[in-house]
């Protein structure tokens, strides 16, 4: 997907009610609501996708940390550290 194609999408889960937005000063932060997240969770169980889905986001998260060297305890209370992550 292009940067479009998931703008597009982040805004019609937003839209749907199914995600929550918060505008900070640098960019939003979006945030899957409970229910949602709970649904996911539980849809990726039944299709047998759970384990392969948390190790790719584990791998991800590992890469984005390892080019964001940051020491999170520097950060001051309302800046949160995603503001501070580059993809």
């Amino acid at each position: 997907m292009d940067k479009c194609e998931i703008a597009s999408a982040l805004e019609n889960l937003v839209n749907k009610s199914l995600m929550g937005v918060w505008r900070g000063s640098r960019a939003p932060f979006y945030r899957l609501l409970d229910t949602t997240r709970a649904y996911a969770l539980e849809r990726l169980v039944i299709s047998g996708e759970h384990d392969a889905i948390a190790e790719r986001h584990a791998s991800f998260l590992v890469r984005v940390l390892e080019r964001n060297p940051v020491n999170l305890s520097d950060l001051g209370s309302t800046e949160p550290p995603a503001s501070v992550l580059r993809d």
